[in-house]
């Protein structure tokens, strides 16, 4: 019954396909397990095959190891693997024992936040010293040590053989025709003398056609010689010859070039080769046929100056006035000026004016500051309103009952970087008050009456300490009660100076006399299109496009004089050379008499100590070495956000520097700050009889050169 079934067609493919499917199978197993008799064994061993359809109708292989966990890592690679991890672990190991420590050394420089220190020290003197600014060499300071070691001058002697001195090693910076200021202190009296820079006119018509110019032309004049030869008159002690005979010498034998001078010659070699062609034998040396420019420390003579000196030293300053001066003027400048116009201009232009200081108090009326003049105070006027403010922010901590002065030994008290950021969000916002009075004095919209009224200082401070300590991010324009116009127009186009100051500080510690000047050129010697270089002189004078022939020299700062009143010495010195305007200037010296003054501080780290500028009406600047960790306090605590290096050349365009500054590469220029401090010191003289000992007051008088600049001290 049973009944046989022949299969069809279909399956008889079927079957077929299925065959033809296992081998392929079969083949690529074999291919993929390299055992082509087996096509289901594995590395691992035999495992069972499970088949999937595809959508294509063909069937593919999974093989699964079920035993072992899935990798792709051969043996070798695992040993790389593990070699690699313990070369990492032996790295880190290596870090964290030599590395931890110095990053906790960094950390700890971090928030230790020293300022730098510079290697000069100070210099200390018993009878007197003679502080010179700009030229690291000490022919001129020499030159006023002479006055006071050998010749029995005064400090007024010493300062104008200084002067004169200058004239000659340092042409570039000072020449007869610069002006300056400054205090003397002498019989316990004090006076300011201010000699300003006079233009002599030109004839206009000439001067159009020569210059191309619309405008009146006019030559500067050597003013210098006959307002010290007042100064003399008034103060000095020597003969006038006396003075002069340390530049004579030097003129004739010479002196040492000095690095900035250097520099200056050469960055003007093309311009000294051919526009100063009468005067470039001065600076050239000759070796084997071979001219070169003179390198810094090699001599620079001017016999020509050196004649000049003579004849001044016999006819006093009526010797500028000679027949062959005014011929070579006339000469190169097509002029027809006779002698007795130039005397006529003499007579009839005031050369010095010799008025009372400036003065106001601190600590109580125990200590007075005297700078500026009565007739020309807005810069003191804007001192004072700052220290006054700073001294009411730091002076309630000091028992008003105590000594102002601090100790020898006292150096930066312990503070913290909290209360040291304080301290410089402090001064932060003193100086932008202190800027926008200078601002308002310029344009006569304030007066000193105002401005250092006990109440709005009272009333400054208070607004000062209650932002501060509310951290207040956002302030109200009216805080700073500041025109930005103003600012524009009274402060930032008068901040241009294209000068640079020279200071000269002379302290006869015998006597308790004092004179201290700062003097500068208009323009530089290379500074200006327009320049008369004589022969005879041998002196490079400026010719000034412009009908303003009494221009004063507004970039001239004024020295500071410290009075002890109970004692009545003069107790410290402060003279600001540099920079871009009188705004810098007064900002170092505040900034200085601050630490110095209220801070405590030694005179070596008030001047070393990094500083703080104001570029109104709404940037501040800090020098590059300024401690990292009081920048960033300043920055996250009080919203400090326009905070700059002076360095960063990011906002060199926001500087408006001047079109002719060929120091642009400079995005700030430096300002510096010298100083003399005299400390009476208690000294016991001890004889046979210990009980006879006689305790007797001397002096010890220190002196500061501010290491970003230069100059040199001489004395003994």
């Amino acid at each position: 019954m049973g009944k046989t079934i022949e299969p069809t067609s279909s399956s008889s493919s079927s079957s077929s396909s299925s065959s033809t499917t296992n081998e392929t199978a079969k083949s690529s197993s074999s291919l993929l397990t390299n055992n082509p008799n087996s096509g289901s064994s594995t590395r691992y061993g035999t495992l069972p095959s499970n088949f999937a359809s595809t959508s294509s109708g063909f069937k593919r292989t999974m093989l699964i190891d079920t035993r072992y966990p899935r990798t792709y890592f051969t043996r070798k690679q695992f040993l790389i693997a593990a070699i690699s991890m313990l070369l990492f672990i032996a790295a880190v190991t290596v870090t964290l024992i030599f590395g931890l420590p110095r990053l906790k050394a960094k950390r700890e420089e971090y928030f230790a936040a020293r300022f730098y220190e510079s290697p000069l020290p100070e210099v200390l003197h018993s009878k007197f010293a003679i502080l010179v600014s700009d030229n690291e060499y000490p022919s001129c300071a020499d030159a006023g040590r002479e006055m006071l070691l050998n010749r029995n001058g005064s400090a007024m002697d010493a300062a104008l053989a200084s002067l004169f001195c200058l004239t000659m090693a340092s042409p570039h910076l000072v020449g007869l025709d610069s002006g300056f200021r400054g205090l003397v202190h002498s019989d316990q009296k004090t006076y300011t003398f201010d000699v300003m820079e006079r233009s002599f006119p030109l004839q206009q018509q000439q001067q159009q056609e020569k210059f191309n110019s619309t405008t009146k032309a006019s030559l500067s004049y050597p003013v210098l010689p006959m307002a010290a030869e007042q100064l003399w008159r008034n103060f000095g002690k020597v003969s006038w010859p006396t003075i002069l005979m340390p530049s004579i010498w030097l003129a004739e034998n010479g002196a040492p070039i000095s690095e900035h001078f250097a520099q200056e010659i050469h960055a003007n070699q093309n311009r000294l080769l051919s526009d100063f062609k009468i005067i470039r034998d001065h600076f050239i040396r000759s070796i084997n046929s071979t001219e070169r420019l003179l390198n810094d420390g090699e001599l620079y003579k001017n016999p020509s100056l050196a004649t000049l000196f003579r004849s001044i030293s016999a006819n006093r300053s009526m010797a500028l006035f000679q027949q062959n001066y005014v011929d070579e003027i006339n000469q190169f400048l097509n002029e027809t000026i006779s002698i007795e116009q130039l005397r006529s201009f003499l007579s009839k232009t005031e050369m010095i004016t010799i008025d009372e200081p400036f003065i106001f108090s601190m600590f109580d009326s125990r200590l007075n500051i005297l700078t500026g003049s009565l007739k020309n105070s807005n810069e003191a006027i804007s001192l004072a309103f700052m220290m006054k403010i700073l001294e009411k922010l730091t002076y309630n901590e000091i028992n008003s009952d105590s000594n102002y002065f601090c100790h020898d030994e006292d150096d930066l008290h312990e503070r913290s970087l909290k209360e040291g950021a304080l301290e410089f969000q402090y001064l932060l916002d003193t100086i932008e008050f202190g800027a926008t009075a200078l601002a308002k004095l310029r344009a006569r919209q304030s007066n000193e009456s105002y401005l250092l009224n006990q109440s709005y200082i009272d009333q400054i401070a208070k607004q000062i300490a209650e932002s501060t300590a509310k951290k207040i991010n956002q302030r109200d324009p009216d805080y700073f009660d500041i025109k930005n116009s103003l600012i524009q127009e009274e402060l930032v186009d008068r901040e241009k100076s294209v000068a640079h100051n020279v200071q000269i500080i002379v302290y006869d510690g015998r006597t308790g006399d004092v004179v201290t000047l700062t003097t500068s050129k208009r323009r530089s010697m290379f500074n200006g299109k327009h320049k008369f270089i004589s022969k005879f002189t041998g002196i490079v004078y400026d010719i000034f496009n412009d009908n303003d022939d009494t221009i004063a020299h507004s970039q001239v700062s004024w020295p500071l004089l410290i009075k002890d009143v109970q004692q009545e010495i003069i107790h410290l010195i402060i003279g600001s050379v540099g920079g871009r305007g009188s705004l810098q200037t007064l900002s170092s010296a505040v900034q200085v008499l601050n630490k110095i003054l209220l801070n405590c501080q030694t005179l070596k780290s008030s001047l070393d100590e990094s500083r703080l500028f104001y570029r109104p009406p709404d940037k501040f600047f800090y020098e590059s070495n300024f401690p990292r960790a009081y920048i960033d306090l300043l920055i996250r605590m009080f919203d400090r956000q326009n905070l700059w290096s002076t360095d960063d050349k990011r906002i060199v365009n926001n500087q408006q520097l001047d079109n002719d500054d060929d120091s642009t590469n400079r995005l700030w220029p430096d300002s510096g700050v010298y100083a003399m401090m005299m400390m009476m010191v208690t000294t016991e003289n001890v004889t046979k009889n210990i009980e006879n000992s006689i305790q007797q007051p001397s002096n010890k008088l220190r002196s500061m050169i501010d290491y970003r600049m230069n100059g040199y001290i001489s004395g003994q």
